[in-house]
């Protein structure tokens, strides 16, 4: 929720109570709802998302979601328990995944009639920047104080940091609230352009810390030296070099505490650490409920299937010819498995496994927001191109029903689902036999640690910044000196010296190379927009200046209109994808204005947007590749049997690895703005949302 939003819809005072009228009318309405035989999607006629909610809370005042550990561990909860005490009131607190707590309007009030009991009920999302509160039968400043409480934290506090403020605030009684919710608002809201600064570090801020840290290091020292040689040299006094080098060493250890002190962050988050067991309680859930019914569906979520649906999904898998477990919970760069279905999938069958059953089973994976589904083999013996088959058909279905959505207004909902899962469940028995499934994993997911570490601040670039900083300090030296020699010689007619030329940049697709690339292209497309921006279509028009207004804040961060220096070779490569995809836009046709691409070309970004999907494999030895959307040469490549084996060998993408010298990995392998935005389906806008985001735009 933006800032200016949430003061208006984020908080909302409930009535002290429901009169015993709508009581009986909303008895009435669950009673018929559950005896029906279809039901819309989102209210099933059994246990549904609010009935799930509210026993949950009837056993414990908080409860925390197993589904994002990364960011709001279950372990935590005892801490939001003491928060929600010091409120003064009963008090009810729920954390959710903001895919599921988005839209949620009406979720508390129907948990709060579900559960009757009173007090002031708050609704968080696990990242802590989505709110909804509501007071049953208590008289607190929850809207003042949430108000405040949003405006005051910053973009990466986490759920328990936005609570304990909101508490705090709260506290301090109605006028107290309303006065720093207005101080707030005045301080952070829309009109003031100011944001809160970050409460945390990132890796890349600490890259800039540690090549400034080793600039200074580096350059300060020699600065000293050769000055202090130059005015040795020039002056009557004699100054001892003894002297030069303790001054000069001395400057360096200012300069490495100093640094120490000023950049002290050790972690990337405030979230505390999960423990085995909260990274493991969602699927121990899951796995739980698959061995009760071969079809479990997220009771967090609103239910995407009716009972009827659920019931007919359920007979469907189990007469199945083909083993098939169906899994709809959501799926998110937060949850246990980073975001990665297939890793999830195997973490559920590694499990199942182990209770003696068949040896192999078919997993469809979707999230209960979307309508896709992902189609995950385990062991089944089935012809594995007609599964691919099934695969793109089901990838396809979805995307088109997702643009059709977008096109009427809508957001691409999961109100399809059950119709493409039970049409895959009789796709899967229709298959000839083949070898055991093996899906490609990808590489594993980073752990917490690995997500959230923070390098040393003594680290990664310092040594080379270190360098560079002494050759600026000696050259700057060296000049000093020239024109001091040469104003004592300027009789003799002494000539300026120059001092070497500036050493060619990297092989292609090295940082120099992109660097100049993207130089020429920015300037050149933000001549073209200006001359022909107004001529386009509105949907190409915004799509042109979106992927523009990236690629700048990307390569120009300075805002001096030439493309960064120190910009790294990921940052330059998202950049130059959005120049591509931003020049694509210009030549929009009218006709054409409905079928904006939404993918980048994952075999390589730089290709521009994509145009269809393909199998790519990455090397030779493997069966199945990795779908992936292609731009149109890539898709020819794929469609042609004399290149569609080598693809991916000759045409992905690679970066230098920063772990290990001398070795190049895949693009999306190395952290950067492309990279964790869906594996091979790069979404354009998710790219320009993130970059806008990391920089403080909305």
């Amino acid at each position: 929720m933006s800032r200016s939003g949430a003061q208006r819809g984020g908080f909302r005072r409930a009535p002290a109570r429901v009169t015993a009228a709508v009581a009986l009318l909303l008895a009435a309405l669950t009673l018929l709802s559950s005896g029906a035989a279809t039901a819309a999607p989102g209210a099933g006629p059994d246990e549904s998302q609010t009935a799930y909610l509210a026993e949950r809370l009837r056993e414990n005042p908080v409860y925390v979601t197993d589904q994002a550990p990364r960011v709001t561990p279950r372990s935590s909860a005892p801490a939001f328990a003491e928060q929600a005490k010091r409120t003064g009131v009963p008090t009810y607190v729920m954390v959710l995944p903001s895919g599921v707590t988005a839209g949620q309007t009406d979720l508390l009030p129907a948990v709060h009639d579900r559960l009757g009991k009173d007090g002031l009920y708050l609704l968080l999302n696990d990242r802590g920047y989505q709110t909804e509160a509501a007071a049953f039968g208590v008289d607190v400043p929850y809207e003042e104080a949430g108000r405040a409480a949003l405006y005051e934290s910053p973009h990466d506090a986490t759920s328990l940091e936005y609570l304990t403020r909101f508490v705090d605030i709260l506290r301090l009684g109605p006028a107290g609230a309303e006065a720093r919710a207005e101080s707030a608002e005045r301080k952070y809201g829309v009109d003031s352009g100011n944001e809160p600064e970050r409460a945390y570090v990132t890796a890349w801020e600490r890259e800039e810390q540690s090549r400034l840290t080793g600039l200074l290091l580096g350059g300060v020292p020699v600065l000293v030296v050769g000055l202090g040689w130059c005015v040795r040299r020039r002056g009557r006094r004699v100054l001892h070099p003894l002297l030069l080098v303790g001054v000069a060493g001395a400057s360096a250890l200012a300069i490495g505490f100093g640094a120490s002190a000023a950049f002290d962050q050790k972690r990337g988050t405030g979230a505390p650490p999960p423990t085995a067991e909260d990274m493991r309680a969602r699927t121990d859930r899951v796995v739980a409920g698959l061995r009760e019914s071969p079809v479990y569906v997220d009771p967090e979520s609103p239910r995407p299937f009716s009972g009827a649906q659920l019931r007919t999904l359920t007979a469907h898998a189990e007469k199945s010819r083909v083993p098939v477990r169906v899994v709809v919970v959501p799926s998110a760069s937060d949850d246990p498995e980073g975001g990665s279905v297939e890793w999830f999938a195997r973490g559920l069958h590694r499990q199942l496994a182990e209770d003696g059953g068949r040896d192999g089973a078919v997993y469809l994976l979707s999230d209960p927001r979307r309508p896709h589904v992902e189609i995950v083999n385990f062991g089944v013996r089935l012809d594995d191109s007609g599964l691919q088959k099934i695969d793109d058909a089901a990838f396809d279905d979805a995307q088109r029903e997702s643009r059709k959505a977008e096109a009427e207004g809508g957001t691409g909902d999961a109100s399809g689902l059950f119709a493409r899962v039970d049409g895959v469940i009789d796709e899967l028995g229709t298959l000839g036999s083949g070898p055991p499934g093996e899906p490609y994993l990808g590489l594993p997911p980073e752990t917490p640690d690995e997500e959230n570490y923070v390098p040393s601040l003594f680290s990664g670039d310092l040594t080379s910044a270190a360098w560079e900083g002494a050759a600026w300090a000696a050259a700057l030296s060296g000049l000093v000196a020239a024109v001091s020699a040469g104003v004592r010689r300027s009789r003799a007619g002494t000539g300026e010296k120059r001092g070497p030329a500036a050493p060619s940049g990297p092989r292609a697709p090295g940082a120099g190379s992109l660097r100049r690339t993207a130089r020429r292209e920015l300037a050149e497309l933000r001549e073209e927009f200006d001359r022909q921006g107004e001529h386009l279509p509105d949907a190409a028009r915004v799509r042109a200046w979106d992927c523009l207004d990236a690629a700048s804040l990307l390569a120009d961060r300075d805002a001096d209109g030439a493309v960064d220096k120190d910009a790294d070779q990921p940052t330059l490569i998202a950049a130059v994808a959005l120049l591509r995809v931003a020049r694509a836009a210009l030549s929009t046709k009218p006709s054409d204005e409905a079928a904006l691409p939404p993918y980048f070309c994952g075999v390589d970004p730089l290709h521009g947007p994509a145009t269809g999907t393909r199998n790519v494999r990455r090397t030779r030895g493997k069966r199945r590749g990795q779908r992936r959307q292609v731009c149109a040469e890539c898709a020819a490549l794929a469609d042609d049997p004399g290149t569609a084996r080598t693809l991916g060998e000759t045409r992905l993408l690679l970066v230098a690895d920063p772990a290990r010298a001398g070795r190049t990995v895949p693009y999306n392998a190395v952290p950067g703005p492309l990279t964790g935005k869906g594996g091979a389906f790069l979404g354009i806008d998710e790219v320009v949302n993130s970059v806008r985001e990391a920089a403080g735009v909305h």
